[in-house]
């Protein structure tokens, strides 16, 4: 018996041994699913092993097994008591469709299904959850239209957002909405989002009673159904969408705010780090065209062409921004002395406090606020910048200190390049604010020039780091220079504009020329025209590789040799040679005598292409025969013993060929010879 037919008659079986189970009067749940066919015979609709699973008792016992979780008393058994329950997960999300019809049939199983998370709010892990979630989509995504209507009359969604401890919770309500492609029912899964007040029972959640676990997984609820419902926007151009406006509403933001940043200045770095997620979403998704950011990378792709002047009269007709009246922008800029503030006390905290992730939040968000031609917005940010309290100079000041933190360098660069390359109309307050007032130019130039600068007593990688900082900004401020007109004149008026020239030609230069990248060539397919004669060295050629009477020899070529040179070699060969490839009966040919018509060689000492045509003496055939029958070194000295090994074996097949020609002509076989 052959192995194949060996595996089959294992697999009908191991296959028989599960039908032997269920025909079983005293079998169990268990043993059924722990049969290592029994996920795939569910899959292929095995009527058998299906019915048997919606038996009543079994089918409860299924349900029961996910919906109701023991607590154990003993570990030792958890293993197991979840591996089981992952089991009738497993089955019961297999055949969706089948165990549905049978669902409705029960109306205690729906609601224990529909109401799990409060009914087992008491008994609810991170595992039991999951195989809940799970089953759910199972549900949605097999029956959508049918089951979306127990969850909108039950208390499904508030149930999950009040229990948003477990990650799963966030990753199921924002799996809801993408349920299905149909539009219509996306667009009824967000009407049921916004009539349960998704927006405020959100934000109620950041609150200082709430653990921080809760605060992440709102805020990352919030803005992925801010992202999802612009992308749609975006798409299809529909501007109606009452759950974003309620999320972006802008007494709710308002709220927001004062969770984030309260009157005593004592914020919770978890709300205020989740606040600047949801706002800095609202902040980048609300695409405008000729926003600096978008200007700075045209200009690093080599557009510096860019008018944001003369396209800013069209900006929020071509950008179409879903904030167009700058609501969130308006708001984020009239707390922005709150942010700053935020920022400060930050940077005064010690690394295991864990205010990192407020204080990259807060720095983004002023980043974001910098990133716009609202001149509004930029009214409300000087007052911040010039304030003694919030004054600009506190956060190069901080560089200044602890150099080491890149991330806040970055950001601080380019707060100061959305500046640069901001465009309001006549008045720039906010440029006019940071070159003239607060003399950006020498605020660099104190910084790397200054005692503290030099102390070797400070770390290497801290002098390195504010090094590079300043000279890398006062690098950006010259570029920004050559190609703003206004800029350039800003600080040409500069009374030390003579000491900023000087420092740039002493100073930036230098930099510049000790961290530049070496100059890469762009590269070229070569062809065979532009191959020099030393690249060609010691090549080996074969003109038949299944003819080893027939294989070339190896071609040493000096670089000197020229084109006559081997043109007068290919004239020496031998006179049989040409004659045997001649013929059509002479071996390895393929028995067409159709050559290329031209070939052209081009060398770069002549700058010449000769033409060898095979019509006018078929130097192209003797160029060729010559490479195959001789082996030459630098086209003079011809090896001895390999010129008598060839000529041996062209007389050799010479012969053959005209013995064999001559037993065509008289008609005499082979063997007769």
């Amino acid at each position: 018996m052959s192995f194949w037919n060996t595996i089959g008659l294992e697999y009908l079986v191991e296959e028989r041994q599960l039908e032997k189970k269920l025909n079983d009067p005293d079998v169990n749940l268990s043993t059924i699913l722990e049969d290592m066919h029994c996920f795939q015979e569910i899959r292929n609709s095995n009527e058998t092993l299906l019915n048997y699973l919606k038996s009543e008792k079994v089918f409860r016992e299924l349900f029961d097994t996910v919906l109701r979780p023991k607590p154990l008393e003993d570990d030792t058994f958890r293993k197991d008591s979840y591996k089981f329950v992952h089991q009738c997960t497993e089955a019961i999300c297999l055949a969706t469709r089948e165990f549905f019809k049978e669902l409705v049939k029960y109306e205690d199983l729906v609601r224990m299904l529909v109401d799990f998370l409060e009914l087992q709010s008491g008994q609810l892990n991170h595992l039991t959850v999951t195989f809940y979630s799970k089953l759910i989509m199972s549900f949605l995504n097999a029956e959508t239209e049918a089951f979306l209507i127990l969850l909108e009359e039950s208390n499904f969604l508030e149930n999950c957002l009040s229990n948003l401890e477990f990650g799963v919770m966030f990753e199921l309500i924002c799996s809801i909405g993408n349920c299905s492609p149909d539009p219509a029912i996306k667009e009824r899964i967000k009407k049921w989002y916004t009539n349960k007040r998704i927006a405020d029972t959100l934000l109620n959640l950041l609150t200082t009673d709430q653990p921080s676990e809760i605060h992440e997984n709102a805020a990352a609820i919030w803005g992925e159904l801010i992202k999802a419902s612009r992308e749609i926007q975006y798409n299809v151009e529909i501007t109606a969408d009452p759950m974003l406006d309620a999320l972006q509403n802008a007494e709710c933001l308002e709220r927001l705010l004062d969770h984030m940043f309260p009157d005593d200045a004592n914020f919770c770095p978890s709300i205020v780090a989740n606040g600047c997620l949801i706002f800095n979403t609202l902040l980048e998704t609300n695409y405008i065209r000729n926003s600096p950011s978008w200007i700075i990378s045209q200009e690093q792709l080599g557009h510096y062409n860019s008018t944001p002047d003369q396209a800013l009269s069209t900006s929020i007709e071509e950008g179409f921004p879903l904030d167009a009246h700058r609501v969130v922008e308006t708001i984020c800029a009239e707390r922005s002395s709150s942010i700053v503030k935020a920022v400060l006390k930050c940077l005064d905290q010690p690394p295991d406090a864990f205010y990192g992730d407020a204080f990259m939040g807060c720095m983004q968000l002023l980043v974001n606020l910098v990133n716009t031609n609202f001149g509004p917005t930029h009214l409300e940010l000087l007052k911040t910048f010039s304030s003694e309290e919030t004054h600009l100079d506190k956060l190069f000041h901080a560089v200044a200190e602890n150099s080491k933190r890149s991330v806040f360098n970055t950001q601080l660069t380019n707060l100061v390049l959305y500046i640069l390359y901001s465009s309001t109309g006549s008045q720039k307050q906010l440029m006019d604010f940071l070159i003239r007032d607060f003399n950006l130019p020498r605020v660099i130039r104190d910084a790397v020039d200054s005692s503290d600068f030099e102390d070797k007593s400070d770390p290497l990688l801290e002098r390195v780091a504010k090094r590079s900082f300043f000279l890398n900004l006062a690098n950006r401020l010259i570029q920004c220079q050559n190609f703003a007109e206004y800029v350039d004149t800003s600080i040409k008026e500069l009374p030390d504009y003579d000491e900023w020239i000087q420092f740039n030609k002493k100073s930036v230069q230098a930099f510049i020329d000790q961290n530049k990248s070496d100059k890469v060539l762009p590269s070229t397919t070569r062809s065979s025209s532009n191959i020099e004669i030393d690249e060609i060295k010691d090549i080996p050629f074969c003109m038949d590789a299944s003819n080893d009477d027939f294989r070339a020899s190896r071609l040493d070529v000096s670089p000197s040799t020229n084109l006559a040179t081997l043109c007068t070699s290919v004239d020496e060969v031998h006179s049989n040679v040409v004659q045997i490839a001649g013929d059509e009966t002479w071996p390895g040919h393929n028995g067409k005598t159709d050559f290329p018509t031209e070939r052209n060689f081009s060398f770069d000492d002549d700058e010449e292409a000769i033409s060898l045509d095979s019509s006018n003496g078929s130097p192209t055939r003797k160029l060729f025969e010559a490479l195959t029958s001789e082996r030459v070194s630098s086209f003079g000295d011809i090896e001895a013993g390999t010129n008598e090994h060839h000529a041996s074996k062209v007389a050799s097949d010479a012969d053959q060929c005209t013995t064999s020609k001559a037993a065509e002509e008289t008609g005499i076989h082979d063997d007769e010879v």
